[in-house]
């Protein structure tokens, strides 16, 4: 067990050592570890920030760089995730960041920059984080270390601006540094390049990831060679393990032995915008009547008001698609964190999700239009998977959904071209279909519009991609 205390003490006398052959740097030094001690072991925060107090002024007097931005950096941490003053740590930070500058200290400067963005976000003013975000990666792309800690945070500060423009904005310098990022391009050395001649020789065209952490955040499909994105050389699906995998289940060949259950929202509800192409998406897709001049296949629509949690639980029996646009949170920690929106303006909850009797009947649950918000630093990526885990394991086949929130026209054009690939003669497989979906936005009639990756690459593809 450590004797801090006993440690504090040979520190005391190293401090003594040092102002008696009066070397400044040495007793700043001593005060910093001085204030790690109490800050990191002990838990008190005002004596550590005293220490580095005392450590910051003597760097200051000997005009030492290095140990100013530290101790400035150290004290606004501990403002800031700590004792929780951010305004505070802000001042701390800003005069942290203009000694790296002078240092020349893109590393430092990094961190610093990262610090400001948690700071800013915990105030809740969103565009300064963002704005800080990213200067963090693409200070981190200058030096060659954009990683996905880096594309972590940034995308985080993204997904918390609830202001569409910018949102918008920002997944397009997003998408910029997944195509300009070394780190990223290596992630295709490391995934696919070790064995891309013997993918080229066995002519293989699927390729099928089991994610884990970070990576869940990273849509693959959109990873960029120098050339081409993956999804313009393979089919892309994901699973969450081997034993929730049912690879023995295709859906049925003709379209009238398919039927669909199209559940929507289109009105806006309390914390949600409106979907305002909702209700031309449900058209496209589902045949309510044998007489209607839209749809592909055949079933039933449930549309607003009229899509409740008994609507939904009464009628997915003999339906092998449950097709649901609407809003939805995933977020990690508790069940209840996650939801989908009903029409009603309800909640539909994990543990309802749960009590779903006839979910073995469908083979593929879609979430379209649905918002997956991402929680706190730290997260792991696990809500990704998390409501197509329970959908799953309650016997859905697979679940197909987004990684972030998306353009409501876009992504009523690729569901409607995904269905009408889904349906062609030639059977395609589900990520078949989802693939030349993608495709038709990023090479289509509208490429010019929705060709980045901003627009097609969150949907993937989760379990049976057959």
């Amino acid at each position: 067990m450590s004797d801090f205390p006993k440690a504090i003490d040979y520190f005391q006398q190293a401090l003594v050592v040092s102002r008696e052959i009066k070397r400044q740097d040495v007793e700043s030094n001593i005060l910093n570890n001085i204030g790690n001690l109490y800050y990191n072991s002990l838990n008190d925060n005002q004596k550590a920030i005293d220490y580095w107090q005392q450590s910051l002024e003597i760097a200051k007097s000997i005009k030492k760089c290095d140990y100013q931005a530290i101790n400035l950096e150290y004290i606004g941490n501990a403002y800031n995730y700590k004792v929780k003053k951010y305004q505070e740590s802000l001042n701390y930070y800003q005069q942290a960041l203009l000694v790296a500058r002078e240092l020349k200290d893109k590393k430092i400067e990094s961190r610093l920059l990262s610090h400001l963005g948690n700071a800013y976000k915990s105030l809740e003013d969103k565009p300064k984080a963002l704005e800080y975000f990213q200067q963090f990666a693409k200070n981190n792309l200058e030096i060659n270390q954009l990683n996905c800690q880096s594309i972590e945070l940034y995308s985080l500060g993204i997904r918390n601006l609830k202001n569409r423009g910018l949102e918008t904005s920002s997944l397009a310098n997003l998408g910029y540094l997944y195509r300009k990022s070394g780190q990223y391009q290596q992630a295709i050395n490391w995934l696919i390049k070790p064995v891309e001649a013997e993918l080229k020789q066995n002519k293989v065209q699927n390729l099928v990831f089991s994610l884990d952490r970070a990576t869940r955040y990273i849509p693959i499909s959109a990873l960029f060679d120098g050339k081409k994105y993956v999804v313009e050389n393979y089919t892309v699906s994901t699973i969450l393990s081997a034993s929730l995998t049912d690879t023995k289940d295709r859906l049925p060949p003709g379209i009238q032995n398919t039927l669909v259950l199209g559940m929507g929202l289109s009105e806006a509800v309390p914390g949600f915008r409106a979907l305002l192409n909702v209700p031309s998406e449900l058209d496209t897709i589902v045949k309510q009547k044998p007489t209607d001049t839209k749809g592909i296949y055949p079933g039933e629509k449930f549309l607003n008001k009229a899509f409740d949690f008994p609507a939904l639980r009464n009628n997915l029996r003999g339906h092998k698609i449950l097709h649901m646009a609407t809003h939805g949170v995933f977020l990690p920690g508790s069940r209840d964190d996650s939801f989908l929106m009903l029409g009603t303006g309800e909640k539909l909850t994990i543990p309802q999700i749960e009590t779903l009797q006839d979910l073995a009947d469908v083979h593929l649950v879609v979430l379209s239009a649905c918002q997956t918000g991402l929680g706190e630093k730290g997260q792991d990526g696990v809500e990704i998977n998390g409501v197509g885990f329970y959908f799953i394991k309650k016997g859905a086949k697979a679940v197909l959904a987004s990684l972030w929130s998306v353009n409501d026209s876009s992504t009523s054009q690729l569901m409607q071209q995904f269905y009408s690939n889904l349906a062609s003669n030639t059977q395609p497989t589900k990520v078949q279909a989802l693939r030349q979906a993608q495709l038709s936005l990023l090479h289509g009639e509208n490429s010019t519009r929705f060709s980045h990756p901003y627009y097609w690459a969150p949907f993937i593809l989760i379990g049976n991609g057959l």
